[in-house]
């Protein structure tokens, strides 16, 4: 470092050098920042982030559950520990939030007036940073992959979009026209990068495994399609033979001065190209593990001696030398798969976004310090200063509780003074006994003792004990004598001894007071936790009945289960039962009414307007389908409540051998999950379970009804035998329906543990439901009369 500073300043070396010798120092250094945190706003894995070119202060984010964040990255509290605050965010509330997961994020190249974004829902939106409004919008026929704005443009205003669609379209921020249509591809484009050495030129990679360089200017077809074979033209040789990897490619970005271009594909290879002639230079990079379905985005250092790739691989991030392919090293810090990464060029710093909805901060390591470093220096503190000693000049070193509580040893124990709980231990520091001096006891108190709870100071005129006592708080501070007890003043010719003692409180009130301290600090931070927790919740479900909290919902089911089990029972133990025919004819064709209400706006909000019946995420906007979603979901959540009546009939009419443990389970957690169901995740696939659950609900409550009205009908109950079938049926539609979101690649649905709950339960009660249909129908076993399979009633 001086060698370069001294070259420098004689003129003997490129200005430059210096500066490429510190920015690759830092990369090679970089380590997962723990002093710093990026504030969570997102409740689904980041896709994307992307940090302003102009100030390099602000980032952008961009997550799985729709929400787009930018974040202040300049450390205005000047403190060590920090967190990156999000400045705003375009949350589910917002009246313009993308309705699916963000894909691209990026900032005009510019200005930092102005940012754009593409998600899953077909759009691209340009946004006013100012207003937080789309100032414009395109819209397209399949899903947008990903897009990008030239860094280097200064004729055009073009962004090149990526979609399911073989074909590249540009959309001119000026004229607000997307007709301009690159066509080469056959099947979707992955990634599209500008070049950053040439504005017109312009690189794709598809889903048919080929890497195109674009000319926007040529009305004819690409440039060039890489080869990794780097194969030569013939007339046996056609263009369909070329493909720059053995699978789909879903990264391409170019190197900072344009001349190179990487590639990266599912066939788990990286290859850099010569973006002026089209070669594979053959760089082995070894193994990139790339599981992605979706685009992958990695970057690329700038400023250094030599160039470095951080490419996202499974819960790490691999950092390799891009012009030798050696792997410098592995930065890990995130539990789930990384599916984005950014370099911070103005301080050689690197952000990251996972599926674990964490964006982390790596930053280079600070230096070493060197042995003559003044922070390495001892403070130097005078724990005891008396005039009638020679100890005046005792000094030690402090470094930390840990070696204060080292510095002094315990050289002897005196009992219990009468009427004190608490016991002493004599302490020595640096060899030297404590005892070993004489004063009056009018003088200060000789020293301050760090680290310690409680210090006492004892004046002993041979057979008579004084003992004092007072708190102090850790630090380095001399003794003064205001916060020194002030003793009975002695004779002069009285010879006083003293001693330093540290003080264990042995009290039970002050065990007592720590373990209220400790269940406060516990409260705190659950509410702290709670608050956190419920700020995601989804704002349009604001001030409706029972959605305020779980509380209301966790007490109507813990009063509902006390008495179907306990109060119930035992008041209904000396009464005759009670006659509740038409109460009950009444109740379950009711019942029956509501749940072909829900199935018709089950379909009509999505399952039969729109819904895939494979990966269907939840619409937060304030369309008038989401809001229908919503009622119908908060609908379905309150008709859970509804239904506890069945097992109170069941205790009222003294039929206790239907409650059932499996009967009040399914009664008592059903409107519990569906409270977080409605407050985080009102739509989507995890409502397809409940479409089925009122259809099957019509079948059940029509056949209840139709006994609850007497013998008279039995008759009509022909098709009870297969009650227990349908239910069976239901149960292994929910299951399979439910399942296939661990086989679908990257579905961006926003609460995956629901998915994982309501698989579940279904999955409990298709083995509950196959037993009971094993011996039933199988074994021949008698099954009681009227049964209810479980989770119904005797009517």
């Amino acid at each position: 470092m001086l060698g370069l500073l001294a070259a420098r300043q004689a003129g003997l070396d490129d200005p430059a050098r210096l500066r490429r010798a510190e920015c690759t120092r830092r990369v090679l250094s970089l380590e997962l920042n723990k002093d710093r945190d990026v504030e969570r706003i997102h409740r689904g894995g980041i896709n994307t982030l992307d940090v302003d070119p102009i100030e390099g202060r602000y980032m952008l984010s961009g997550g799985s559950d729709g929400v787009i964040g930018l974040y202040d990255l300049e450390n205005l509290s000047r403190k060590p520990t920090y967190a990156c605050e999000a400045l705003f965010s375009v949350g589910r509330s917002h009246l313009d939030v993308h309705k699916y997961s963000v894909e691209t994020v990026q900032w005009y190249p510019h200005d930092t007036g102005m940012f754009t974004s593409s998600s899953f829902d077909k759009t691209l939106k340009i946004w006013d940073t100012n207003t937080l409004q789309p100032a414009d919008m395109f819209y397209f026929d399949e899903t947008v992959y990903s897009h990008h704005m030239s860094p280097v443009a200064t004729q055009h205003c073009l962004i090149a979009v990526g979609t399911r669609s073989p074909n590249i379209r540009l959309c001119d921020l000026k004229s607000g026209s997307s007709s301009h249509i690159l066509r080469g591809h056959r099947e979707g484009v992955m990634a599209v990068s500008w070049s950053s050495r040439d504005e017109y030129i312009l690189a794709s990679g598809s889903a048919d495994g080929r890497v195109k360089l674009w000319d926007v200017r040529r009305a004819s077809g690409c440039l060039s399609t890489l080869d990794q074979h780097n194969g030569k033209r013939s007339k046996f040789y056609s263009e369909a033979e070329m493909f720059a990897h053995n699978g789909m490619v879903n990264g391409i970005c170019y190197t900072n001065d344009g001349l190179h271009l990487l590639s990266i594909g599912t066939d788990d290879r990286m290859r850099l190209w010569n973006s002026s002639t089209g070669k594979n230079t053959l760089v082995n990079y070894g193994k990139i593990c790339n599981e992605s379905r979706k685009r992958l985005k990695f970057a690329i250092s700038c400023g250094c001696n030599q160039e470095f790739a951080f490419v996202p691989h499974a819960s790490i991030i691999a950092v390799y030398a891009v012009f030798t392919g050696e792997l410098i090293t592995e930065l890990r810090g995130h539990y789930d798969t990384i599916n984005c990464c950014v370099f911070h060029p103005h301080f050689q710093e690197l952000y990251s976004g996972s599926k674990d909805c964490n964006i982390l901060a790596w930053i280079p390591a600070p230096r070493k310090p060197v042995a003559d470093d003044i922070s390495e220096k001892v403070f130097k503190i005078s724990l005891l200063h008396m005039s009638h000693t020679s100890l005046a000049n005792m000094k030690d070193s402090w470094k930390g509780t840990e070696l204060r509580m080292q510095s002094f040893k315990k050289s002897s124990h005196v009992g219990p003074p009468q009427g004190h709980k608490s016991y002493q231990e004599t302490w020595s520091s640096m060899g030297s006994s404590l005892q070993e001096w004489a004063g009056p006891c009018q003088d200060p108190a000789p020293g301050l003792l760090q680290g310690f709870e409680f210090v006492g100071v004892t004046c002993t005129e041979k057979t008579v004990p004084q003992v004092q006592n007072w708190s102090i708080n850790a630090g380095l501070a001399n003794f003064s004598e205001d916060l020194a007890p002030k003793m009975s003043p002695y004779e002069k010719h009285q010879t006083i001894y003293y001693s330093i003692v540290v003080h264990r409180l042995m009290q039970r009130q002050h065990h007592k007071n720590q373990v209220k301290m400790a269940f406060s600090n516990l409260t705190s931070k659950a509410i702290l936790l709670y608050d956190e927790w419920i700020k995601d919740a989804d704002p349009r479900l604001e001030g409706w009945p029972l959605m305020s909290s779980p509380f209301p919902t966790t007490f109507i089911i813990g009063t509902y289960v006390y008495f179907v089990t306990s109060l119930g029972p035992k008041l209904m133990e000396n009464k005759k039962p009670f006659e509740l025919r038409q109460i009950m004819t009444f109740y379950n064709f009711s019942v029956v009414a509501l749940s072909l209400y829900m199935t018709y706006e089950f379909l009509m909000s999505g399952w039969a307007t729109g819904y895939s019946f494979r990966c269907d995420i939840v619409d937060y906007s304030r369309s008038p389908t989401a809001l229908r979603m919503v009622r119908t979901c908060w609908l379905y959540f309150f008709s859970k409540f509804i239904e506890l009546l069945d097992t109170i009939f069941f205790v009222l009419r003294k039929k206790n051998n239907q409650v059932t443990f499996l009967h009040v389970f399914h009664h008592s957690i059903m409107p519990w999950t569906w409270w977080f169901g409605v407050k985080f995740a009102a739509g989507g696939l995890g409502t397809f379970h409940a479409l089925l659950n009122c259809i099957v609900h019509v079948v059940m409550y029509t056949y209840y009804g139709i006994c609850s009205l007497g013998p008279a009908y039995h008759k009509y109950l022909w098709w009870k035998k297969y009650m227990t079938t349908i239910q069976l049926v239901q149960f292994i539609m929910i299951t399979v329906h439910i399942g296939q979101i661990y086989i679908m690649d990257d579905c961006p649905y926003q609460y995956p543990i629901f998915m994982f709950i309501i698989w579940l339960y279904g999955s409990m009660f298709l083995v509950l439901f196959l037993h009971f249909w094993y011996h039933a129908y199988t074994k021949g076993q008698r099954l009681p009369k009227m049964a209810r399979n479980g989770i119904g009633k005797d009517q």
